[in-house]
């Protein structure tokens, strides 16, 4: 993945018209591990309606109308950059004077993440062979009328925040650009080092290297699921958007670490073990 740059306004016009929201100030997350401790692992995100908490809004609702309840950050030019910036998590919009504003991730609206990759493919648009972010922009900007009803099936929406960082990842310090991974953490703990063995999608050469563990993503789920940190510009933007290769992790697992502990026995009939001296 990467950090998209798009353009944006801080005033709505007939140009920028596609708002970036703030987190709700009615959105709930619900810790379900406080009432029931064999659910600690899940949040439950919603709203109260009628006394009751109900689902939040998913992203139809966003985009067939604008939520004046709602604070907004800006407005950009492209609903496809918008969506790519979703499912990025974080980048940066420059505004028409030539400021750049950075947004992060602040919340989602608890609904859950669809590939719109996998339609498209289900559907002979794209093959699996071509699949890619560039495939699926061009795509897009060829069904121009039918990139609303795409974009529908994934019905999580994301919120962001403004700050003065770049991209930042769950350990809330910025990422760093081919040194960090997303991961799933119930198979690899934030924070770990990972010795990473693939490849550059577009020149095929090695990439064999030590990185940090140390963002999450919605669509990131599995043991064999880790997203490279690939930073910002163009070069970022292509790697990022062809990069399905595969690969081998290495996790380096420090030794005062328990193998009692809860997360390796967890996870240890997936991961292969070696103690080192």
């Amino acid at each position: 993945y990467y950090e998209p740059l798009l353009n944006g306004s801080l005033v709505k016009t007939e140009k920028f018209k596609y708002p970036i929201y703030e987190k709700p100030d009615d959105l709930l997350i619900i810790d379900l591990g406080l009432a029931y401790p064999e659910l600690k692992k899940y949040k439950l995100r919603g709203k109260i309606q009628d006394d009751k908490v109900v689902p939040y809004e998913v992203r139809e609702d966003f985009d067939s109308k604008e939520h004046h309840n709602i604070e907004v950050i800006c407005y950009v030019d492209s609903k496809i950059d918008r969506f790519i910036l979703e499912i990025q998590g974080s980048g940066r919009v420059k505004l028409q004077d030539e400021t750049i504003i950075n947004v992060g991730y602040a919340e989602q609206n608890g609904r859950a993440y669809y590939p719109i990759g996998r339609a498209l493919i289900q559907n002979n648009e794209i093959t699996r062979k071509d699949m890619s972010l560039q495939a699926i922009r061009k795509w897009c900007e060829d069904n121009p009328l039918k990139v609303d009803e795409l974009f529908n099936l994934n019905q999580s929406k994301i919120f962001f925040v403004k700050n003065n960082k770049t991209a930042t990842g769950s350990l809330n310090i910025p990422l760093v650009a081919k040194r960090n991974l997303a991961v799933d953490t119930k198979f690899i703990p934030l924070g770990f080092p990972v010795f990473i063995n693939t490849t550059n999608p577009i020149t095929n050469n090695k990439i064999n290297q030590l990185m940090v563990s140390a963002d999450t993503g919605g669509a990131i789920k599995g043991k064999i699921r880790a997203d490279f940190f690939w930073g910002n510009g163009e070069e970022a933007k292509q790697n990022a958007g062809k990069m399905a290769q595969k690969g081998k992790l290495i996790i380096f697992i420090p030794k005062d670490l328990s193998k009692k502990s809860r997360w390796l026995s967890d996870t240890s009939k997936y991961l292969k073990v070696k103690e080192n001296p």
